[in-house]
Formats: C-alpha cells, sequence, structure tokens
C-alpha cells in the first residue's frame, strides 16, 4: 500500500463517520471467520497432499495464500480494533512502524505476486517442456518467488525503519497514517509506479495475451497438442484472481498516479480514504473464498462430506416413511380387527 501524499490520510479524520467506520466494521468482522478458516484449510491442504504440493501451478497460489493468512490473522484484526476504538493502540511508533511494514510489504507482494502468476502461467501454458528440467525449474520458478518475498520484504525494512527521516504517527488514523518516506516523492513514486501500478498493468496485458493466444490455437492450430482441459482450470482459476486484483486494487493505485499530474477534486479524496484505502483488506479476506471455488480438488475435499450426508438422508428419508406407514397400517388392523 504506497501514497504519493503523506496528508492522504488527514482526510479520513474529516471524512470519517461514525456511520462509514460501523459499515467497515460489520464488513470485516462478518468476512473474516470464513476467511481465516478457508485460509487454513487451503494452506493446510496445499502443504498436506502430495499431488497438489508437486503441482508447480500451485506454488505461487500457495504463497499469495500464505500472504493472505498473514493479513487475515495479523492486520484484520488490527483494522477491527481501529474501526471499533477510533484509535490506535499501543500508541508507539514502534507499534506504527511494525505495522507499516506488516501492511506496505503484504500488498506490494499480493501484487507483485498476481503479476507472476500471470507470467508463470503464460510460459505453463504454452512453453511448458521450459520446466521439465530442474535448473530451469529453478530459475524460472522457484527463485523468482523466493526473491519476490525478499526483495519487498526488504525494500520496505529499509524505507521504513532505516530511511533517514523522522515518523511522524498519528493514532487517529489507520496505520498511524503514512511512513515519513512518502515525504520523499522520488521514493514514493517509484513505490507507487514499480509496487502497484506497473504489476496491474502489465497483468491486465498478459491476461488479454494468454485469452487472445488461447482463442488463436484453438481456431488456427489444432494440429498443436495442448491440453486445454488441463490447462483451462488454471487460466479460469488466473482471471478470477486477476479480476479481484484488478477491481481492489486499480481504484486505489490509479487515484495518487493522476493526483501526481493533476488536483484531485474534494470528492475523489474523500472516496479514496474513507473507502479506496480499505480494498487491500476486503481483497484479502475476499481471495482465500474465491480459491476455494476455483480450485477443484479442494472444493471436492468440502463437498465430498455434504455430497455423503445428502446421499445418506435420501437414503433415511424412504425408509423411514416405509416404517411409519407400515405402523399406521398395524394399529389401523388393531383398531377395526380387534382380538
Amino acid at each position: 500500500m504506497s501514497s504519493t501524499n503523506p496528508n492522504d490520510t488527514d482526510f479520513s479524520q474529516v471524512f470519517e463517520t461514525t456511520t462509514t467506520r460501523l459499515g467497515k466494521l460489520i464488513l470485516f468482522a462478518t468476512l473474516e471467520p470464513p476467511a481465516l478458516l478457508s485460509n487454513l484449510f487451503l494452506v493446510y491442504h496445499l502443504v498436506a497432499d502430495r499431488a497438489l504440493r508437486r503441482a508447480l501451478h500451485n506454488h505461487v497460489v500457495l504463497v499469495l495464500l500464505i500472504a493472505s493468512l498473514l493479513t487475515n490473522a495479523v492486520e484484520v484484526p488490527r483494522v477491527l480494533a481501529f474501526l471499533y476504538q477510533g484509535i490506535v493502540l499501543p500508541a508507539t511508533v514502534i507499534n506504527c512502524l511494525i505495522w507499516q511494514w506488516c501492511d506496505f510489504s503484504l500488498c506490494s507482494l499480493n501484487n507483485m505476486l498476481i503479476w507472476w502468476m500471470s507470467v508463470e502461467r503464460y510460459l505453463l501454458v504454452f512453453h511448458s517442456h521450459i520446466f521439465n528440467t530442474s535448473k530451469y525449474r529453478w530459475l524460472l520458478h522457484y527463485l523468482p518467488l523466493i526473491a519476490l518475498v525478499i526483495y519487498i520484504a526488504g525494500f520496505y525494512g529499509i524505507v521504513i525503519f532505516l530511511y533517514p527521516c523522522e515518523p511522524q504517527p498519528n493514532y487517529l488514523e489507520v496505520l498511524c497514517g503514512v511512513p515519513c518516506y512518502t515525504l520523499e516523492a522520488a521514493i514514493s513514486t517509484f513505490d507507487l509506479i514499480a509496487h502497484n501500478l506497473a504489476p496491474l498493468i502489465f497483468n491486465i496485458f498478459l491476461n488479454i495475451a494468454t485469452i487472445f493466444r488461447v482463442l488463436y490455437m484453438k481456431k488456427f492450430q489444432t494440429h498443436q497438442r495442448i491440453h486445454w482441459k488441463k490447462y483451462r482450470k488454471m487460466i479460469l482459476q488466473l482471471l478470477i484472481l486477476s479480476f479481484l486484483h484488478l477491481v481492489t486494487g486499480a481504484p486505489y493505485a490509479l487515484i495518487p498516479f493522476v493526483g501526481l499530474f493533476a488536483g484531485l477534486p474534494t470528492v475523489s479524496l474523500y472516496i479514496q480514504t474513507v473507502y479506496f484505502y480499505y480494498l487491500f483488506w476486503l481483497s484479502m479476506l475476499l481471495s482465500p473464498l474465491v480459491c476455494i471455488v476455483s480450485i477443484n480438488e479442494v472444493k471436492v475435499k468440502i463437498t465430498k462430506p455434504f455430497a455423503r450426508l445428502i446421499g445418506r438422508d435420501n437414503t433415511v428419508a424412504p425408509l423411514t416413511m416405509t416404517l411409519i406407514r407400515n405402523q399406521a397400517l398395524q394399529v389401523a388392523r388393531t383398531v377395526y380387527h380387534p382380538k
């Protein structure tokens, strides 16, 4: 989560009302339990199930789900506490710095992982042979994931904890406002473009390129052997997660970008500080629910017990009706034909 204006969140003290805070509190509190349960369920099965764990396309999803789990387990409860109390507690500088580091790191990591998932899915669908050797699996699969995590955590660790500026926490703002490095226009602009806008734009183009190439190959290159049924689920999952990322990430990133070149009207500042600022946490609450629907192997594990229960009920119900009917006939014989 980045900002090119360190005073952006100051507007929330003017625009935020009891009603808007209560609405967000109810929404987040409602989504938090199912999101956490879904997170834990998905992470467990993607790690414990050997087939799911070995599938390359599940690895980036697993990292995304771990980031989502950390956000929902650490970040969202703090947001809920702030929305309920109206103040950041404990009101200390180190608490604010740690919260800002966690939030900015997880938000940007999510952006970069969605972008990398688009790149990797494109390679897996159209150039899957390059992953046949361990050398290229490490170079094009494992190392990029490791590098992204280290880079994002290190970048925000440096600019939040080590950058030579004086922290100015506002305990009446969510996240205590924004880190002091946002006072430096060059770093803040780089953060906005490199970790928010660029992944978003590249992700859109890669998804469009993937769709067009799939349609082209299915129509004009029918001789080329590509297992479309196998890759259809991967592409569908990518499109669903990318759409969620686009809907929740684009509004927050575009308004500060426009603000670099032109003044922003008051209404845009109101929407940005009161609503768009919370879209990242909303997307992290929704992403595990979306993943459960898009991973068929996990979805079967959830629906199977219910299917068995429904089947058992369908078996028991006719038997129960038969027993009741037989008892009724027996009573009728006793009444009309007494011994």
